[in-house]
């Protein structure tokens, strides 16, 4: 996640809508704004992590406008 703060300029904000979780996921609700240079971003997202051992593993992570996810992060 310091990375993705890193790459835009500091301004990622992420708006937790809910969490669901079990032993090994972890699942994320939230709504993500970010600018880099001219581009603004803001979408609903879901992030859903695999937990092995108490420890992250995998992050999958989605978004509704996937074009725009990819240019915010390219």
């Amino acid at each position: 996640m310091a990375r993705f703060s890193e790459h835009s300029d500091g301004s990622l904000t992420l708006d937790t809508k809910a969490v669901f979780a079990d032993d090994e996921h972890a699942i994320a609700v939230h709504s993500a704004t970010a600018q880099r240079g001219e581009f603004s971003y803001r979408a609903h997202e879901v992030d859903v992590f695999h937990v092995e051992a108490d420890r992250i593993v995998e992050i999958w992570s989605f978004s509704e406008d996937q074009g725009a996810t990819d240019t915010l992060w390219s």
